[in-house]
């Protein structure tokens, strides 16, 4: 049995509305390729990377770190796509 916690997003789209990616696929595509492309460590945070996403959507980084959180700790590190270092 699958186990819908470790389950990557970053294909998945909406049944009816096409082809439009959900709002997790696009937070965890974000997540890669953020991690992907920076250089510095200090922006490779999941505060840095909320910040990032938060400023493409134009809201608080408040509201989208706890999804960072989750997509970082429950979907992508246990899968092995996103290594952690420094702790």
């Amino acid at each position: 049995m699958k186990n819908k916690a470790t389950r990557l997003s970053i294909f998945d789209s909406f049944k009816t509305k096409g082809d439009e990616l959900t709002g997790e696929a696009v937070r965890q595509r974000h997540i890669i390729s953020h991690l992907a492309r920076e250089e510095n460590s200090l922006l490779m945070t999941r505060t840095g990377i909320s910040q990032n996403i938060a400023e493409k959507n134009k809201t608080a980084w408040k509201n989208v770190y706890s999804g960072v959180f989750r997509d970082l700790d429950e979907i992508l590190i246990p899968l092995g796509i996103v290594e952690e270092a420094g702790r």
